[in-house]
């Protein structure tokens, strides 16, 4: 959200007023996008545990972080890395954990170094300065082979399930709430026929708002489409399901949101009256979503038999070890799916000690466990 700040700052000249409303409109879409009566936590930012926020949600928000910085870098002359030895060491670091984070995040600042490198080349006719995004590709060429050679790619099915993919995805973008996409075209519309209409006034020649709008609207068109190719030919090759989360589709959203609020920049810029007015319609926005019901995707579930269901697992593990066995025949209802919900349980206990050795999984889906437990199935609507 800062470097979302700094950068629509930074690029449009805006004040510190203009720049935290369009801030907090970013912000606020976050939020408005997936908004639903079925389940108030639909949100661009929801999470279900803790490893997809490590391994998917904040490597995403770092890339584009960097993103952002970088094109800050390049709008002034690059002058925010010719700091202290220090700064440059960090931003290092930072873009080689961004980009060896993980394929479904590291490949934004590999398709920014890439579009860099040949608008340099072929547009610019200039090959200086070109050697730290070069490197940038080879280190997510490093992390695609490492990735390849992973515990996790053992486990990955070889069949290339793209329909099912496509499917999927189609499901999940249909719940996108249509007052959203109605509010996002018209300002992104509007914007664009203030810039047609400067354009044609002032012809080649204009070098200031509308000039910057353009670009940072040209590299969401181009964001958007490449990130979500890739993701859905990842999805394919791994696991289809991935292309529903929240954490997956995050950098394609993020920068569909970030052409809108570009849109709301740019207008700000061109007709600062219009500020009065955007505090009213930011409030109007959040009380249409606000919700004091506290709906949730797991509707009217009692965390009790939740922790009873998983107190089962973990007794089902230690069992079997305390057996001597190498391998466990591990209930699950049929919420669990997938093999690899007991692969990391087991992986799990047996670094914690809880067990001697990492057991084998065969996993059993018993539905009588959810009657036992008194368990329902998570309201997913962009399942039905």
């Amino acid at each position: 959200l800062y470097a979302v700040y700094r950068f629509l700052r930074s690029l449009y000249r805006l004040n510190e007023f203009q720049a935290g409303i369009t801030g907090a409109f970013f912000l606020f879409f976050h939020y408005f996008i997936f908004a639903s009566l079925d389940a108030d936590n639909l949100h661009l930012l929801y999470i279900y545990d803790l490893t997809n926020c490590f391994n998917y949600m904040l490597p995403t928000m770092l890339n584009i972080a960097l993103i952002l910085f970088l094109a800050r870098c390049e709008r002034d002359g690059n002058r925010l890395l010719s700091g202290s030895p220090l700064l440059r060491a960090g931003i290092y670091l930072l873009v080689y954990l961004a980009v060896f984070s993980h394929l479904f995040s590291g490949y934004l600042l590999a398709i920014y170094a890439a579009i860099h490198i040949a608008y340099r080349l072929f547009f610019q006719k200039k090959r200086e300065g070109l050697i730290p995004y070069a490197l940038i590709l080879l280190m997510f060429g490093l992390s695609m082979l490492l990735e390849s050679r992973g515990m996790r790619s053992e486990n990955i099915d070889q069949s290339f399930a793209l329909g099912l993919t496509l499917s999927v995805l189609a499901r999940r973008l249909w719940h996108v709430k249509k007052l959203f996409v109605l509010i996002s075209v018209l300002l992104i519309g509007g914007a664009s026929f203030v810039w047609y209409r400067d354009r044609k006034k002032n012809g080649k020649e204009d070098n200031g708002v509308s000039t910057v709008y353009i670009r940072v609207m040209a590299g969401c068109a181009i964001f958007v489409p490449l990130s979500m190719i890739w993701i859905v030919l990842l999805c394919a090759a791994s696991n289809a399901m991935y292309v529903q989360r929240m954490d997956v589709l995050l950098a394609p959203a993020v920068f569909y949101i970030l052409a809108v609020t570009n849109a709301i920049a740019f207008l700000l810029r061109r007709y600062p009256r219009a500020i009065t007015i955007t505090p009213l319609a930011l409030y109007i926005g959040i009380a249409m979503i606000w919700s004091v019901e506290g709906r949730s995707f797991l509707g009217e579930e009692n965390p009790e038999g939740w922790i009873a269901l998983e107190n089962h697992h973990i007794e089902q593990f230690v069992e079997a070890d305390q057996a001597g066995k190498k391998s466990v025949t591990l209930e699950l209802t049929d919420i669990y799916e997938e093999k690899w919900m007991g692969d990391r349980i087991a992986r799990t206990l047996y670094k914690h000690g809880i067990t001697s050795r990492q057991l084998k999984v065969h996993p059993v889906h018993s539905a009588e466990l959810k009657d036992r437990y008194q368990l329902k199935t998570p309201q997913m609507p962009w399942r039905d």
